[in-house]
């Protein structure tokens, strides 16, 4: 039974006693108030006791996403004035502090903005890193496919967000280990040098392993000479430690510029290769042999010719050594990538996209391989690029999504994350389209449009030209008038020289031409074949006076004005005819560009369709096989895994053109570009494929802006609770023993329930794991275990048969199994574990998709259901009186906020066990590669006659002898890795409790005892001085979310009765609080009936 109510204290100032810690010793402590947490809820945390949430939780509802974001950036320049403020407490010995300061840097962490990782595959030459360079809105940043590392290594580009104006752009070359290099170049070395010890003839064929390999070892070591690498083939952990190769191996190379071009330029010293600039192997060889034939027709060829041959054919057989040009050659460096880095101020990225251009190949070097696989394992979208024209006419989205590249999204849970982005629609044939689109008619109509303009364009060429040769005319009239005005000139002035002059005789250097009225009268028409010309006349015998003279100049002067009056004319009539042709030229060219807009987006249209189709399709055919391989007797091929319909629809498909994009926003300045078809920058589709990426981070924006919201939001509430007390409650303090058994019994009722919480979760999944999963192994194992015999055996069968060359074979064993040659992708491994996998991918899908998801929503739910009755019993058992009922009114609000923390379980330990079960789903290739290992090692150290049919002889046996324990070891490894995924999701779970468990005893216990206790432990004056710090910031904490949150939320009353919102000083409304709590208590000593309040 609860004792009665303890009398109220006095009110008076004490001299408190020393501390054991000396921290208040000898200073007179602040006398308790007895103020109450009655009212703290009606400060700037929200309206409470009406129910009325407070704007951050009006915030946490939000879908808006820049208010959600602009919200965290006010949250955290308000933990950063909290924390100011308890820093400098910091060195007073006050514990709380210290507390509130671990929670600020753990919330703080959440303010970072989410990252997104979008992967983008495809086949080398479909043009991903020119669709990035769109994206990114840069003419040249990411290296293309050009470029020789581009190849091999991925490239991750993500925004830059340092505000260094000397580093707008940076990056990052990280070059791989020593190790990983050392056993590249083993692997290079037998792919170059033949059993007999020789180097390959085919090194001079870059298609070629041999002349893959030949390239990546001359670019590193350009000084050695093909003997040299035949003697150090067998120590090439030696060749690894060359000094120059050794100091680059292992470090990171950073770079950084202003533009974009500067930084490209650093890149290509280390990512391009050189091999343009010096003349090859290959080329010399060719060179060589083109003479010899040459020499046999030495007898024909003159002279000249074969002195120059002769200067060619000493320059060709200069040696590595003797060539001054090959001793200067310098080492390159893109063999020796891992991965490449980039940082830029994309607004596409600003938002947490990171873009990584992933190898289309597979590589020999292990560690660029695990690179492009770890970025596969962490990725939220899939972008999957290739040529429009191969998209149109190879189903895209069947072929190039292999069975195993599906089957992998089936695994990952990442069928909903696929984009298909088809590349260069400008290249279009418009006869084929119009065929396979059926838009003849269409077509046909802007086709008899096209041929009035072009015969209205020829009508006015042809106006045009005659125009310009009537004007042509005038120009030799006029040229001959001004040497005749020339000569009349020089008569005139020999005149007023005394001379006697004649007039000029008919064989003058010109002859004048008189224009008549009617070719003045209309320049326009053509009659200029009827000007009158009119010689000069004889020179009579008479001498010229000067009355002739200036008569004939006058008459010259008239013409003259009339022929530049008639050329002005035509110039007049020339440019109205220009103008018209431009506007002709310029009709047609629109109708043209418009005739080709219709067949590049039909075909989009076409194309978005098909792919949408045969994507679902696919993973439709991939279920049925899978359903059927599960149980055969019970397949039923009408029946539906999943709504395919809506799989297809959901699946976002752009075609774009990145070239026409770039041209159209003012790039490629020096490179001609037709634009038909594409009137502005949208019809591109890449502005709609860059807010497909800054869309594709908004959920995870929305959930990470919540999160650290509603966690700022439980720490505004625990501060208030702490910074708005009075006292330090003696019930924590363990200084008073009052009757808190109750409480204790809620606390540790509510802390079993969370933990058989946990244990239903935990035996949920593993139930699900052992059903779907452990068992399934136990009944594909042996069928994995009979087929891999023949699978093996198929290995060495012929081509035609769907075996392999034997040098394909050879270096698929070289690269451990998994080689991707010019014959396509072949995996030893893989297919050895293809009746595992298969069978296994629709379970896996449905454990981790499904069911999995659904046992932590069930979770959450249910531990919202304890806290729930915790805080009923709460409100039943301990809350009474009118201050109490506004005290749990308050609690109820943090209840909600405990409860939100709840909500985010799923999809936060819904993402961990995604992140480790991706791991899994890829531990069963290793464990097969281990145990294939010595049948790998012994195939490729055959050597000479024979060779192939012992290699095949090797991997049948060898097979034979590990297949019942190598699929069990692998399954088994699998499930180590799963139990431990369950034990590590339990851990973190019990953790994420305790927590939580932590955080609510202590708001709980410091709201109640500080409304209900009267016996107390004094404050030391130090802790009192940040409590008076700290409030004023929390007073009014609410009211600076108020602008993102909605006008009708925002100006709605408080209550039904049109209350309005208190916006007092929390101090008022504490001292308010206060009076209210003394008139409330009841006198002990009085009979009432209302019931004693319960005291612990």
């Amino acid at each position: 039974m609860a004792d009665p109510p303890v009398e109220d204290a006095p009110r008076h100032r004490v001299e408190s006693a020393p501390a054991a810690d000396g921290n208040s010793a000898g200073v007179t402590a602040v006398p308790h108030t007895n103020t109450t947490n009655a009212d703290l809820f009606e400060h700037g945390l929200g309206n409470t006791t009406t129910g009325r949430k407070s704007y951050i939780e009006q915030l946490i509802s939000s879908s808006s996403v820049s208010n959600l974001e602009a919200a965290v950036q006010v949250g955290a320049c308000l933990l950063g004035e909290l924390k100011a403020s308890l820093s400098a407490a910091g060195g007073s010995g006050i514990f709380q502090s210290t507390k509130w300061m671990e929670q600020i840097a753990q919330i703080e962490k959440k303010a970072t903005p989410a990252r997104t990782v979008v992967g983008v595959v495809g086949v080398t030459g479909a043009g991903k890193s020119s669709v990035i360079n769109a994206l990114l809105d840069e003419e040249k940043l990411v290296p293309t496919s050009g470029m020789r590392a581009c190849t091999a290594s991925a490239t991750e580009i993500s925004y830059n967000h340092s505000d260094d104006p000397d580093e707008l752009y940076r990056a990052e070359v990280e070059f791989i280990s020593q190790d990983d290099w050392c056993q590249e170049l083993k692997t290079l070395l037998g792919d170059l040098i033949e059993s007999s010890g020789k180097i390959s003839p085919d090194c001079y064929n870059p298609d070629t392993d041999a002349g893959l390999a030949y390239s990546k070892i001359r670019a590193v070591y350009p000084q050695k000479t093909r003997d040299n690498i035949v003697t150090q083939a067998s120590i090439p952990w030696v060749i690894a430690r060359e000094p120059q190769v050794h100091e680059v191996l292992g470090s990171i190379k950073r770079l950084r510029a202003t533009s974009s071009s500067d930084l490209f330029d650093g890149l290509k010293e280390y990512i391009d290769s050189k091999d343009d600039n010096e003349e090859s192997e290959e080329t010399k060889k060719g060179k060589e042999t083109k003479k010899g034939k040459e020499a046999k027709k030495g007898k024909e060829a003159k002279k000249g010719k074969e002195a120059k041959k002769g200067k060619e054919t000493n320059t060709e057989k200069k040696t590595d050594s003797q060539d001054p040009k090959k001793t200067k050659k310098e080492m390159e460096l893109w063999p020796l990538i891992k991965v490449v880095r980039i940082y830029c101020k994309a607004p596409a990225l600003s938002t947490g996209v990171v873009m990584v251009d992933l190898p289309g190949v597979q590589d020999s070097n292990a560690a660029r391989a695990a690179v492009a696989e770890n970025y596969m394992k962490a990725c939220h979208g899939i972008w999957i690029t290739a040529d429009v024209q191969r998209a149109v006419n190879a189903k895209t989205a069947k072929k190039l999504l292999g069975d195993s590249f599906k089957r992998q999204l089936k695994y990952d849970g990442a069928l909903h994350s696929v984009t298909f982005v088809c590349t260069k629609t400008d290249d279009i044939l418009m006869t084929e389209v119009q065929n396979s689109l059926n838009v003849t008619d269409e077509i046909g109509d802007y086709e008899k449009q096209s041929t009035l303009l072009q015969a209205k364009q020829a009508k006015i060429t042809s106006r045009i030209d005659n125009l310009k040769q009537q004007k042509g005319k005038f120009d030799e009239v006029l040229e001959e008038l001004d040497l005749d005005n020339e000569l009349w000139e020089e008569l005139q002035d020999d005149l007023a020289d005394g001379k006697t002059v004649y007039p000029p005789a008919d064989n003058s250097k010109k002859r004048k031409r008189e224009i008549s009225p009617s070719e003045i009268s209309d320049a326009g028409q053509d009659d200029t074949g009827n000007e009158d010309f009119r010689g000069v006349p004889k020179a009579p015998v008479t001498p010229l006076t000067e009355k002739d003279i200036n008569t004939e100049l006058e008459n010259i002067k008239t013409n003259r004005k009339e022929a530049r009056r008639k050329k002005k004319k035509l110039d007049i009539e020339i440019q109205k005819a220009g103008q018209a042709l431009v506007e002709v030229t310029d009709e047609e060219k629109e109708l043209r560009s418009d005739s080709t807009r219709l067949c590049i987006q039909g075909r989009n249209v076409y194309v978005k369709g098909a792919i949408k189709r045969d994507f679902a399709l696919g993973i439709k055919e991939l279920d049925q096989e899978v359903s059927n391989e599960e149980d055969e007797a019970n397949f039923d091929p009408e029946e539906e895994t999943r709504d395919y319909n809506e799989l297809a629809r959901s699946l976002p498909v752009f075609c774009v053109s990145s070239r026409i994009y770039q041209k159209l926003a003012g790039r490629l300045e020096k490179d001609v570009v037709h634009t038909d078809g594409f009137a502005c920058l949208d019809d591109t589709e890449i502005p709609q494929l860059q807010e497909h990426a800054r869309r594709l981070t908004e959920r995870g924006r929305i959930c990470a802006s919540r999160l650290f919201l509603n966690e700022l939001n439980r720490l505004l509430h625990s501060i208030i609770f702490w910074a708005a007390s009075g006292t330090r409650p003696a019930v924590i303090q363990g200084e008073a023993k009052v009757d808190e058994k109750l409480l204790g019994d809620l606390f540790t009722k509510l802390d079993n329930n969370l933990r058989e919480a946990i244990e239903d979760c935990q035996s949920s999944m593993k139930h699900n794991l052992e059903k779907h999963l452990y068992k399934t192994f136990d009944k594909l194992i042996p069928a994995a275990s009979g087929s891999a015999v023949e699978t093996a055996t198929g290995w060495g069968k012929p081509r035609s048969d769907n075996g392999l060359f034997w040098s394909t074979y050879k270096a698929t064993c070289r690269r451990d199994g998994c080689f991707d040659g010019a014959g396509g992708k072949r995996d030893f491994n893989a297919e050895l574990l293809d009746p595992v996998t298969c069978q296994l991918a629709g379970n896996w899908e449905r454990v981790f998709q499904r069911r999995v998801p659904r046992t932590l929503r069930a979770f959450a739910e249910e531990c919202k259901s304890f806290l729930e009755s915790f805080h009923s019993g709460v409100a039943t058992n301990l809350l009474g009186d009118d201050a109490s009922w506004k005290i749990g009114t308050g609690l109820d609000q943090q209840k909600r906020v405990y409860q939100r923390m709840l909500d985010t379980t799923p999809n936060s330990f819904g993402a961990l066990i995604t992140e480790q079960q991706r791991e899994a789903n890829r531990g069963f290739i290793p464990v097969i590669q281990a145990a294939m290992q010595p049948a790998y090692d012994n195939c490729v150290s055959e050597r000479g006659t024979g060779q192939f049919v012992r290699m095949k002889a090797i991997m049948q046996s060898h097979v034979a002898s590990v297949r019942k324990s190598m699929f069990r070891t692998a399954c088994g490894s699998v499930q180590e890795q799963l139990d431990s995924m369950c034990a590590g999701i339990e851990q973190s779970l019990t953790i994420f409790v305790q927590d939580l468990l932590a955080n609510l005893q202590r708001d709980y216990l410091a709201t109640l005892t500080n409304g209900r206790i009267e016996t107390s432990v004094e404050i030391p004056v130090a802790e009192r001085m940040l409590r008076d710090q700290i409030l004023p910031l929390v007073d009014g904490a609410d009211s600076r979310f108020a602008e993102f949150c909605l006008p009708e939320r925002r100006n709605i009353s408080a209550t039904a009765e049109g209350s309005e919102r208190d916006e007092s000083p929390i101090s008022q409304r504490l001292q308010e609080g206060m009076i209210q709590h003394e008139e409330a208590v009841p006198n002990p000593g009085t009979e009432t009936d209302v019931k004693p309040e319960p005291v612990w």
